[in-house]
């Protein structure tokens, strides 16, 4: 493997966690697998990142989400007033400041399977909602200007620098026999099903099943395109793949700011035109 095993040295960081917080939580029982995901990725992330559970908000206070969120903690420093190792307390998070989010169960079957997707899809309409970073962005007071004609060069990428990136984790997987070919028609069967095409999870990680979007036979983006159908792998490196997916888009992900005039001539009570 290249860069010295460095897929297979994530998973097993993974799975040497995972099992010294088996001692800690019963995973059998309510949010323990959640705690346990926030530990690994606060483990495995930079610091600017922040790792919570809880919401994701907007400025009209709709709310989606209801698992695992990762922000900006260095620019949008919402919960800094708590622990950050204490994932007990579910959070409130500013749509601007979200890089993921992450549905986390401990056993993927029919019935988790289906609300992880429902709420996948409801956190990419909100995120999509938020303005858009567009290609003219240079920092958060300057962008280009005139007909700069700016394209990409691999269009499976997103035409905009703040998309949403969304996952599924599960510990274990029930959704089918682990032959791959029932897993992967399933999984593929069950977004389509169930009209979740448009807003599918861009990554999904249960046991040593690992998918992830593709263009024809070739890993292009770590975000789903409009070129891109999912395509599910085993490897008893899965979950090492999988954050590695996670680390691709998180490094491409730029985010805009909150709009703070807005924050406080509502809380004065005055109308911003």
């Amino acid at each position: 493997m290249l860069y010295n095993d460095y897929i297979k040295r994530i998973d097993e960081k993974y799975k040497s966690l995972l099992s010294l917080i088996n001692v800690n939580y019963n995973f059998d029982y309510g949010d323990e697998f959640e705690f346990a995901l926030c530990h690994l990725l606060r483990a495995l992330l930079p610091e600017k990142y922040g790792v919570c559970r809880g919401f994701i908000v907007d400025k009209e206070s709709h709310i989606a989400g209801d698992d695992i969120i990762i922000f900006d903690q260095y620019r949008f420093p919402t919960i800094r007033l708590f622990d950050n190792m204490d994932f007990s307390i579910k959070q409130q998070i500013p749509v601007e400041a979200v890089y993921a989010y992450i549905e986390a169960k401990h056993q993927l079957d029919d019935s988790t399977f289906v609300k992880s997707l429902t709420q996948v899809r409801n956190v990419k309409q909100l995120i999509m909602r938020r303005g858009k970073l567009d290609l003219s962005w240079i920092n958060d007071d300057f962008k280009l200007v005139g007909e700069n004609n700016l394209k990409r060069e691999n269009y499976n990428f997103p035409d905009y620098f703040n998309p949403p990136f969304t996952a599924i984790i599960s510990n274990k997987c029930g959704i089918a026999h682990k032959d791959l070919p029932d897993a992967s028609n399933l999984i593929k069967m069950q977004i389509n099903l169930g009209g979740y095409e448009s807003f599918p999870p861009d990554l999904l990680i249960s046991d040593n099943i690992v998918a992830l979007p593709a263009v024809e036979t070739q890993i292009e983006s770590p975000f789903f395109s409009n070129n891109s159908k999912i395509e599910a792998f085993t490897s008893n490196y899965a979950f090492g793949i999988g954050m590695s997916s996670l680390l691709y888009a998180l490094d491409y992900i730029k985010l805009g700011k909150i709009h703070w005039p807005s924050i406080l001539a509502d809380s004065l009570g005055l109308n911003l035109k």
